[in-house]
């Protein structure tokens, strides 16, 4: 009987530990950005991403864009259609793959997302990036874009870094007392908190 209450309590434990912890999508950019505001400054990056978008372009391959808070700025790419698990490296001197930087502003996402078309990018001010990519994309939850571009006036503005997709498992540190909790005033009062020791 002892050995069936120690087994009983350890499996509530263990299962609850399990439920604690939540997986989070967690997309950020790490790399640098140079001469944005034609200063010659170089801004260090390493940021979450907090908005993207994605989708199939007007040419019929694949866009990608995000949106950085620091610098205020968004990052559009194109490329061709992936296979699962397939990576494409090349520059945009093949005409394979555009990219675009814009400074953040009154642009609409979603009127970009319905075309899918650089032109727009274009005619809010965009500026047209040249340099090498490489592109891996499964879902927003796993990709890596390495970029290194630059813009192609004299007084370029350049983008070097990393966009990367991940997933992040985060374990609830009050989960802990659970198990204990369960030990000690059974399943029913640790998962209702409205029901008191004293019955009120």
């Amino acid at each position: 009987m002892r050995r069936s209450l120690s087994f009983t309590v350890v499996l509530l434990v263990l299962v609850s530990m399990l439920t604690g912890c939540t997986t989070a999508i967690v997309n950020e950019f790490r790399g640098e950005v140079r001469n944005l505001k034609h200063d010659g400054g170089i801004l260090k990056v390493r940021d979450q991403i907090p908005g993207y978008c994605a989708g199939p372009s007007r040419a019929g391959g694949r866009y990608v864009g995000f949106s950085l808070p620091t610098p205020e700025i968004s990052v559009f790419l194109f490329h061709p259609r992936l296979l699962t698990g397939q990576t494409l490296v090349t520059n945009t001197g093949s005409q394979q793959v555009e990219a675009w930087v814009m400074q953040a502003g009154d642009f609409e996402w979603s009127d970009f997302t319905r075309s899918g078309d650089p032109e727009q990018l274009r005619q809010h001010g965009g500026q047209r990036l040249e340099g090498r990519v490489a592109v891996r994309w499964e879902s927003n939850a796993d990709f890596n874009i390495v970029v290194n571009l630059c813009a192609g006036d004299a007084d370029s503005t350049s983008l070097r870094g990393e966009f990367v997709g991940h997933t992040k498992t985060k374990f609830s540190p009050s989960v802990l007392w659970l198990g204990p909790a369960m030990l000690l005033f059974g399943a029913g009062g640790a998962a209702d908190p409205t029901n008191s020791i004293n019955g009120k």
